[in-house]
């Protein structure tokens, strides 16, 4: 199922997924999941895309990420953003339905 209002994807992360995607043979693109786990709830989860069957599609900035359709809800309205600064880099949520996060940002909860 294809929808675009689940996510929205900067520019930034646009072009670390398309770096990601580079290196994987066959990938055609990245998931993204809530997983139970981390000090507040749930923990966002990536893989490769193979097969997209029972994901829903998110085509922005010519890269596909693809949301388990449990997590629906909790990510819609969710922006992912790229970070890199001199201590780390790594995919941010903005994500409004987050009620708290942990202190070294690992997990949420929703």
């Amino acid at each position: 199922m294809f929808k675009n209002n689940i996510i929205t994807v900067t520019d930034a992360a646009a072009e670390h997924i398309k770096k990601l995607l580079g290196k994987k043979k066959n990938a055609i693109g990245i998931s993204v999941s809530l997983v139970k786990g981390g000090c507040s709830g749930h923990k966002y989860k990536f893989d490769y895309v193979y097969n997209p069957k029972n994901l829903l599609k998110v085509q922005e900035k010519e890269v596909s990420v693809f949301i388990d359709k449990s997590a629906e809800l909790m990510i819609f309205g969710t922006e992912m953003h790229y970070s890199t600064d001199n201590i780390s880099s790594g995919f941010v949520f903005n994500n409004p339905n987050v009620k708290a996060q942990c202190g070294c940002g690992e997990s949420v909860l929703i």
